[in-house]
């Protein structure tokens, strides 16, 4: 049994060993796994994020250094010798020293010259040429060493062979062994030191019998010794050997004078002892003198060897003993040794300082080295020897220099050069030298040729003269001197010739003289510059002596170029030459030019008006053939161009113009200004348009010579004349009569006088168009007969101005055109039509009323007019005069944008016609042939227009085998590549189907977005030009002289006029049609402002809705129903009406600015006839309440008051009835005209209250005075009515009126049976003895009350009655069971946006709690601020600093609230009604209590100072500021949102006009949460009793009712800056968190100022947060996860944003989530939540876009299938407070809200919260504030760092093989 047992402890041993292994395995793999890197979730960090790379700042260059480097040098160091194989191919210049180099050197096949130069503060002496021995001591630069600067290289002087140098190893042993250096025990290295062996003190002998050494004087370590003894103290003088004491006095002069001081003082005292008289002394001096020195006073030897010299004495004394050096005066200077064959870290000493004079072997350098000399001459520059150098300034090419060849100095930063004797200049030899200011060639230079690109892009900037021999200067080669300024040809030489591009680009030329040479050519572009920026040449003389060809583009781009003279030369200049040469002003061809000629285009691009081409008048008896050519040209703009001739001593002007169908005329123009001919040039069949011009060249035309339009030819076909401005003067008697086509005429500001007879006869003349006089409208006159045409009709176009001679021709009732055909018919007046762009009323027809001479309005600019841009002359020329300002100033450009399209185009048009199937565009992007026509489509615009299109350019680009650089298009014009097609139609053209029409352009900005009509061109959108006519359709101006607007009347009357003018107008509908209920007329009459069917727009069918405001200056009088139904219109200024028909506003809803006249003056709202009663008083009758008045957020405050009352309407006291005369009786008998017109009130649906009991003149309330009143809820009629007429307070709506009460305090009234409406819509109040009761009693459905107890209503803030009156006794409240039910359901239920009910308020200030004391009480409800928005827009509303009175200015609503777009200011377009902009309050009343004055200062509810500029991206309220009288204007006061009045406080704020908004705000909101950061609950209204709150750093300021709750927020924290907490030191006040972003604490019964404290916030920390909802956070291991997703919020209202992060699920690419603010997404959020809780006004949320870019930022991911990101952010600002209570949700399916399984947790202290986008849309964070839980402020845990999973795993095998450890196996115990 004992063997068994035994047999089993191996087995056991086994199993532990494995186990343990296992174990070990186990652990290792733990450590393995925990030390695996897991990618951190960086913040969005301005700082590296995950994943960047640490980029040294080397690694950068800027964009200036990159532009002066060019292109990097090539890496061909090209040798004749090509040294051993190194084995590798030579990339680098110290493998080109080593290998190629140097041993070519040692070969002996290049020679390497020297050179000691600087770099920095340390000398080198290295090797500066290598250079090819050519022939007899002449040499080939190779190459050239730039390691080390260099200031002068002169090529021309023999070059350095070897320097004068000691290695300073060497030179040391000198002075330490320099035995060594005898005896040659020194390396090989070293033993060439031969300047070491011309030493005179290096000799040591050695005595062969004796073996004595002796050595030469002053051996290096050899001392010199200097005793005591060396002195004859007898003499007084040293017996040392005179050289001995040279040496020391030398190189040792200190201790020298040390020493013979105390050797004198030694014998001197010697002398003294010895001569005493006492023996001690004399024995004294002999032991002085005693070898051994008993005394110790003999002075110590001086032994002084070379070797104990300092540094500078070493040198010193090295100098003065070497052969060479001696006596030169030269020292020594330590250098680096750079040379090609020293070791490194060698140093040597250089001689420096001295002079070489008289020396054979040497010379100075000319930096003060000695250098020895070689004997070759350099003859040739090599291929790039000098390629890329930067350390050389100057480089001097003297004589001996022959040949400079190819790409010489290409690149090199050289300053200056000078060529003495070089046959050639190779190509690219200087290229891109861009340093080189300063190029010379001696006055006997023999270079006949520059190479190609020779000099392209120096930098020479001095004046450049070229040589005397020069014959051909090649291509580019002074291209792109940017500064050269002045070029020099030679005064005599050889014809030369000049290559294409040879100066082009040399902006700053400005002055080029070809001296008296003949060129046999100019090249292409040879002058030209690419872009016109910096260009300063102004003139320029083609060669003198003779010009053989010049090729295309020579000057092209020189938009300075002003003058240009060709002076020898006779064939066609090229087309191009003068290419976008804008500026110039002349052209002279000299007399020698007189065969010279030139096409159309040759001046196509000038734009100066005074340009003009000078030259001779004839040549070989025939007009000159510049002259000739000047008759077919053009510019692009359409204006000839004139020609300069002398003829007997006068200089005479031609013109040639040409008629739209291609007749082409002439002028010709006398020095003076005087027109003395026009004759047509060609004779085609079409008609004339002809225009006579302002100047012809620089001479102004200032009349038109007698005689000048007699060519009979001309006359028949003369269609329209047009007279420039600024031109002539006078037309005189007769000039343009009877011209027999003539339709239409133009006259120009300059004309003052208009002679008689002057158009007389042209029986085909209509209309004639008058421009605005530049003198004055007075300053033109126009003679009898001028207009006397025989035509059957004609219009002027012109402004209406009294005065002005051809409105006052027009106006005239009594100057008729007669027919002379029809004698007998009574023939028409002139009528007159003012221009769309006048001042004085835009596009109005007015003509004489032949029966009363008054002028009347017939017509007026509407909408539709603008569509007729086929028929309608003025807009016609304002859109061509749009095309050309597009084509010719907008997009004449060279801009890379435009130039980019120009060249897409181009290439797929190219490709198009060529019939290729695809076509690549330099972006990369490739075109496939079936998506030609779309692409172009989308590049083609005015940009392709005619600069573009001249065809001139078809055989320049090459197909892809061709050069680069043969082209101009590859070299010059990037947008003249459009040209190389065949010749693209110019975008506005008919035949490319986009003529210019600016009504599509106000299509596009009616229905697109801000954002894309932004993003459009600027042609297609809507010019400044455009909205004036817009707005003239919109905004009538009748000017004065208009007298009457009565078309109907005049109609009547002026028959023959109407129908000739009006009659086939589409206004004669209105005046003539009744359909629909239309009142014919001006403004009333039937029109359709809109197409049929659409419904939307057009509402009626009667009044013109288009209109807005109209401005009557002198019209008289207002027909019945003037503008009835005029929807649209929102004001009339009437000043001199003196009579006004029937309801003259009838319908017009939105009226709501009236300024009347005298006689007619209105008040808010109501218009009123002023008449005198007996006395001479002033009384009134009411013509016509606007139907506007009484209704909420019109824009005008003053008419928003729906109670009519004396208290608000202070003429209501003064109505009186008026009589007159009956004007159907035959006597005098008086008929009574009640004080209030039928129907005066009829319709005014916003009205509320009408309180007549002060209107004590008031008899009759006439018929449908009150008709369909719906909303008046009380009228109170006085004691003086005594009739109520037929349907006075009917209605005819059966649902939606309000009950009406009508008090009658006349007893004995006439009340007609159907005054009212049967039903229970009425109660009436009288008397139980009266009329009205008897009524009632007739009428039993109208219930009747006595007047026996106090009346009180309830009305919403807008005027809304709520429940029917209710009655109180007086003296006693209102108890809540009295309140109607409709007043409760107010309090109950917040029903208006942004506000909570607050309290009732009496309209005597008097609230529920107090008795009632007066009849006719009425109670408003009083609403705060609630802090949400409103339709996504903010609340803004001022409040009285001392009162808390509500302050309403122009565009607030009733209650004084402004709505204002997030992100906006008071003054942005954006949040201006249809009546103009918003204005804060105008006045501001003082408070009742003394001592205090308003400070115009306001302040928002954050304490900040607030101007109308101030952006708002939140609810708020501004106070009005008030300071002690005579103060120091101390600010008192300040409510904030938690109670607002509805009273009117009578401030005024008076619109001057309409004006509709003529751009699209595009403003973005930059915040849409709709909650507040500053609220207060409170149930007490403001005003006394209440405390102000501070917080400083934060929002919630104001004041506050104790027991109020008050919440504050802190603002978002600047950068770099956490929120830390909130301190106060105020009694009372416990805050409900102190950390907490926002907070809140009960008022306390005094001043309160709370402070938000910020410190300093830590650089953004890792935070890898779990973000729940089925995610693994960002730890990395979720499939497809991204740890490196960034999260950029972009919308305000979160801080701490740089806590935010993200994890990209389903793939590994990084990407950037943007959370941002969007309309669409803020309407969308509304809309889901809407659905999901029916109501938001529990709803707090923020609103935001979700969107998935890629790492970059730029490109959103459109695809996001499969993709889903982990989001986890700070819960925003507004919502922080709430917690845990807080919901996120996203929208689907367009307003469905999808919960989501969101989490919390804090991060840093900030709470946050954590959901999952699954897919990119609008998303929120809400809470519903109706739903709280407690306890749920703070429920997540306190870190924002979970484990990553890869602990779990290590921890749990870490475990495990402790385990596997430690675990002991059971024993096995034997059995016995």
């Amino acid at each position: 049994m004992a063997k068994k047992t035994a047999a089993r402890k191996p087995k056991r041993r086994l199993k532990k060993t494995a186990r343990r292994s296992l174990a070990a395995v186990l652990m290792a793999t733990s450590i393995a796994v925990a030390a695996i890197p897991a990618p951190e979730n960086l913040a969005d960090n301005p700082g590296l994020r995950a994943g960047e790379e640490i980029v040294s700042p080397t690694a950068y260059v800027d964009a200036e250094t990159a532009g002066l480097l060019g292109t990097p040098p090539k890496n061909d160091y090209v040798l004749p010798y090509t040294g051993q194989d190194v084995g590798h191919a030579v990339t680098n210049k110290a493998e080109l020293e080593e290998y190629v180099i140097a041993p070519a050197v040692k070969a002996g096949t290049v020679v390497a010259t020297e050179i000691a130069t600087y770099r920095g503060s340390v000398l080198y002496l290295t090797w500066q040429f290598i250079y090819e021995p050519v022939g007899t001591n002449n040499g080939r630069v190779l190459n050239y060493n730039d390691d080390f600067p260099v200031d002068l290289v002169d090529l021309g002087l023999q070059p350095n062979k070897s320097y004068f140098s000691v290695y300073k190893k060497a030179y040391d042993t000198y002075f330490s062994e320099p035995e060594k250096l005898i005896t040659g025990e020194l390396t090989d290295t070293d033993d060439r030191q031969l300047q070491l062996l011309n030493m005179d003190n290096l000799r040591k002998t050695t005595n062969s019998a004796t073996g004595e050494v002796t050595y030469s004087d002053f051996y290096p370590t050899q001392p010199v010794e200097f005793t005591f003894d060396d002195y004859d103290y007898l003499a007084g003088k040293i017996t040392l050997a005179e050289k001995y004491q040279k040496y020391f006095e030398t190189y040792f002069s200190a201790d020298y004078a040390r020493m013979t001081a105390s050797v004198k003082a030694f014998w001197d005292e010697y002398q003294k002892l010895l001569g005493s008289d006492k023996q001690e002394d004399r024995d004294k001096a002999a032991q002085m003198i005693d070898p051994n020195d008993p005394l110790g006073v003999q002075p110590e030897t001086l032994s002084r060897a070379p070797a104990d010299l300092d540094a500078a004495g070493r040198i010193t004394f090295f100098c003065d003993h070497n052969i060479v050096l001696k006596g030169t005066g030269y020292t020594l200077e330590l250098a680096a040794d750079a040379r090609l064959d020293a070791d490194p870290e060698t140093w040597v000493y250089v001689a420096h300082g001295g002079k070489a004079d008289g020396m054979l072997d040497y010379k100075d350098d000319g930096n003060g080295y000695l250098v020895g000399q070689e004997s070759v001459t350099l003859r040739t520059i090599g291929y790039r020897a000098f390629a890329g150098t930067h350390n050389v300034s100057q480089i001097k090419i003297d004589e001996n220099v022959r040949t400079i060849e190819q790409s010489a100095f290409e690149g090199a930063r050289i300053s200056s050069v000078s060529i003495g004797n070089a046959d050639v200049i190779g190509d690219r030899a200087f290229y891109n030298c861009i340093d080189l200011k300063e190029l010379k060639f001696t006055d006997t230079a023999p270079t006949a040729r520059i190479g190609v690109e020779a000099f392209y892009g120096s930098g020479i900037n001095t004046k450049l003269v070229l040589p005397s021999v020069l014959q051909e200067v090649e291509y580019g080669a002074f291209a792109n001197c940017l500064d050269l300024g002045e070029l020099q040809f030679a005064e005599t030489g050889l014809p030369c010739t000049l290559g294409d591009f040879s100066f082009y680009g040399n902006r700053r030329l400005s002055n080029v003289n070809f001296g008296r040479i003949r060129f046999d050519k100019i090249g292409k572009c040879a002058f030209a510059i690419a872009a016109p920026s910096g260009d300063v040449m102004t003139e320029f003389h083609f060669p003198s002596e003779g010009l053989a060809n010049m090729d295309d583009y020579i000057l092209a781009n020189r938009r300075g170029l002003q003058n240009v003279y060709i002076e020898d030369y006779t064939k066609k200049v090229p087309t191009n030459t003068f290419y976008n040469c804008f500026g110039l002003q002349k052209a002279e061809f000299s007399d020698k030019c007189g065969a010279a000629s030139f096409d159309k285009d040759l001046f196509k691009d000038v734009t100066e008006d005074s340009f003009c081409v000078y030259g001779p008048e004839l040549y070989a008896g025939q007009p000159a053939s510049p002259r000739t050519s000047t008759w077919d040209a053009v510019r692009t703009d359409g204006k000839g161009i004139p020609y300069v001739y002398e003829k007997d001593g006068q200089k005479y002007y031609e013109m040639a113009l040409e008629s739209e169908d291609g007749t082409r005329y002439r002028y010709a123009a006398s020095e003076d200004g005087t027109l003395i001919s026009c004759a047509l040039i060609t004779k085609n069949s079409g008609m004339v348009d002809l225009v006579i011009p302002g100047t012809i060249g620089n001479i102004k035309i200032n009349k038109i010579g007698s005689g000048c339009f007699d060519d009979k030819e001309l006359r028949a076909v003369i269609r329209s004349i047009t007279i420039k401005n600024n031109s002539i003067a006078e037309i005189g008697d007769g000039v343009f009569r009877d011209l027999p086509k003539l339709k239409k005429v133009r006259i120009g500001d300059s004309v003052t006088n208009i002679g008689a007879n002057a158009f007389a006869g042209c029986s085909q003349l209509y209309d004639v168009y008058f421009t605005k006089p530049a003198a004055g409208h007075a300053a033109l006159n126009i003679g009898a007969g001028a207009f006397v045409t025989t035509g059957d009709h004609l219009t002027f176009h012109g402004d209406i101005v009294e005065g002005y001679a051809p409105f006052e021709l027009a106006m005239d009732p009594g100057n008729v055109l007669k027919d002379p055909d029809r004698p007998n018919l009574p023939g028409v007046n002139i009528c007159y039509q003012s221009l769309w762009d006048s001042q004085e009323g835009a596009h109005l027809t007015v003509l004489p009323d032949k029966s009363t001479g008054e002028v009347t309005l017939l017509d007026y600019p509407k909408f539709k007019d603008l569509e007729n841009l086929d028929t309608d002359d003025e807009l016609q020329d304002f859109c061509r005069d749009m095309e050309d300002y597009y084509y010719y100033t907008v997009y004449n450009t060279d801009s890379d944008e435009i130039n980019r399209m120009r060249q897409e185009y181009a290439d797929i048009f190219y490709a198009q016609r060529t019939g290729k199937g695809s076509v690549t565009l330099q972006s990369g992007v490739t075109i496939l042939e079936a998506d030609f026509e779309a692409e172009l489509d989308k590049r083609y615009g005015p940009w392709i227009n005619p600069v573009y299109c001249s065809g001139a350019w078809k055989d320049y680009r090459t197909e892809q085998g061709g050069t680069a650089k043969n082209t101009v298009a590859d070299f010059l014009f990037a947008p003249m590549i459009v040209e190389a097609r065949d010749n693209p139609i110019p975008y506005f053209s008919k035949e490319g189907g986009h003529p210019y029409n600016f009504m599509e352009n106000y299509q596009n900005w009616l229905t697109m977005d801000p954002e894309t009509y932004s993003s459009l061109q600027e042609y297609q959108q809507v010019p400044e030009k455009v909205w004036n006519f817009i707005h003239a359709t919109q905004d009538i101006y009748v000017p004065k002289g208009v007298d009457s607007i009565d078309v109907v009347s005049y109609m009547g009357s002026n028959v023959d006029n109407y129908n000739k003018y009006i009659k086939n107008r589409p206004a004669d509908t209105m005046y003539t049609t009744t359909l629909g209920g239309a009142v014919p007329g001006l403004f009333s009459g039937y029109y359709v402002d809109y197409e049929d069917g659409d419904d939307e727009r057009e509402k009626e069918v009667r009044g013109n809705d288009t209109i807005q405001s109209v401005v009557l200056t002198e019209v008289k009088s207002l027909p019945d129903f003037a503008f009835d139904n005029c929807e649209q219109l929102t004001r009339v200024e009437m000043p001199a009406v003196t009579k006004v028909g029937k309801l003259p506003f009838r319908d017009c809803e939105n009226m709501i600015n009236l300024v009347g006249s005298e006689d007619y003056p209105a008040e808010r709202g109501i218009l009123y006839e002023r008449h005198k009663d007996a006395d001479g008083n002033d009384k009134y009758r009411i013509v016509e309440c606007l139907m506007s008045r009484g209704k909420p957020g019109s824009g005008n405050e003053e008419l928003a008051v729906s109670t009519i009352s004396a208290a608000n309407d202070s003429l209501l006291s003064k109505l009186c009835e008026t009589c007159v005369t009956d004007a159907e009786s035959s006597g005098d008998k008086k008929i009574s005209i009640p004080a209030i017109a039928e129907e005066a009130f009829a319709g005014c649906k916003y009205v509320s209250i009408v309180d007549l009991s002060n209107s004590l003149g008031l008899k009759t309330i006439p018929q449908n005075a009150f008709k369909d009143c719906e909303r008046i809820g009380q009228v109170v009629l006085p004691g003086s009515v005594n009739k109520i007429a037929d349907n006075a307070f009917t209605r005819t709506a059966t649902s939606g009126t309000t009950h009406a009460n009508v008090t009658i305090y006349g007893r004995e009234v006439d009340i007609a049976d159907n005054a009212f409406t049967p039903g229970s819509d009425f109660t009436i109040w009288s008397y139980e003895d009266s009329a009205a009761k008897r009524y009632t009693d007739r009428h039993s459905d109208i219930e009747f009350k006595i007047l026996d107890a106090f009346r009180v209503w309830f009305y919403d803030y807008d005027g809304t009655p709520l429940g029917d009156v209710i009655t109180v006794d007086k003296g006693t409240r209102i108890s809540a069971d009295d309140v109607p039910a409709e007043a409760k359901a107010v309090e109950e239920k917040n029903h208006r946006p942004g506000y909570d009910f607050d309290t009732w308020m009496s309209n005597e200030g008097k609230t529920l709690d107090d008795p009632i004391e007066n009849d006719m009480t009425i109670f408003v409800a009083q609403y705060k601020s609630n802090g949400t928005m409103v339709d996504g827009k903010c609340s803004v509303q001022f409040v009285h600093g001392r009162t808390g009175q509500s302050l309403i200015g122009f565009g607030a609503d009733a209650s004084g609230r402004y709505l204002i777009v997030p992100g906006t200011t008071f003054s942005d377009p954006a949040n201006a009604t249809a009546n103009g902009s918003l204005q804060p309050p105008a006045a501001v009343p003082n408070p009742t209590e003394d001592g205090y004055t308003f400070l115009n200062e306001y302040r928002t509810d954050a304490g900040e100072v607030w101007t109308p500029e101030t952006v708002i991206s939140r609810n708020m309220t501004v106070l009005a500021l008030f300071g002690q009288e005579g103060g120091s204007g101390n600010i008192s006061g300040g409510t904030t949102s938690n109670g607002t009045t509805s009273n009117n406080s009578g401030n005024t704020s008076k619109n001057s006009g309409s004006n509709s908004s003529s751009k699209k705000s595009s403003s973005t909101s930059s915040s849409s949460t709709s909650s507040s950061s500053t609220s207060a609950t409170s149930t007490t209204s403001s005003g006394a009793g209440q405390y102000t709150v501070f917080v400083e750093g934060g929002s919630g300021s104001g004041s506050y009712a104790p027991g109020t709750t008050v919440i504050i927020s802190c603002y978002v924290p600047a950068d770099g800056m956490r929120f830390e907490k909130w301190t106060t030191e105020s009694n009372g006040v416990a805050l409900a968190s102190t950390t907490m972003t926002t907070t809140t604490f009960t008022m306390p019964s005094n001043n309160v100022t709370v402070k938000a404290n910020y410190v300093e916030a830590p650089a953004a920390p890792a935070v890898a947060v779990n973000t729940g909802g089925g995610g693994n956070g960002n730890t990395g291991n979720t499939t497809g996860g991204n740890g490196n997703t960034r999260v950029d919020i972009e919308k305000p209202g979160i801080s701490n944003r740089d806590l935010a992060t993200a994890n990209t699920n389903g793939s590994s690419d990084n990407f950037i989530v943007k959370i941002s603010e969007t309309d669409e997404a803020t309407r969308a959020v509304a809309a889901a939540l809407t659905n999901k809780y029916g109501t938001l006004d529990n709803i707090l949320y923020y609103a935001m876009d979700i969107s998935l870019y890629d790492s970059t930022g730029t490109t959103k991911i459109t695809d996001t299938t499969g993709l889903s990101v982990d989001i986890t952010i700070p819960i925003p600002d507004s919502l922080v407070a709430y917690g845990g209570n807080n919901m996120a949700g996203a929208v689907i399916n367009g307003d469905q809200l999808e919960s989501l399984n969101e989490s919390f947790t804090t991060i840093n202290g900030v709470p946050c919260i954590r959901f999952r986008a699954e897919h990119f849309s609008p998303y929120t964070i809400y809470v519903d504030t109706g739903n709280l839980v407690e306890g749920m402020l703070d429920v997540t845990p306190k870190t924002g760092d979970p484990i990553h999973p890869k602990w779990f795993l290590s921890l749990g095998l870490a475990c495990l093989s402790i385990i596997l450890f430690l675990k002991k196996d059971k024993k096995v115990k034997a059995k016995a």
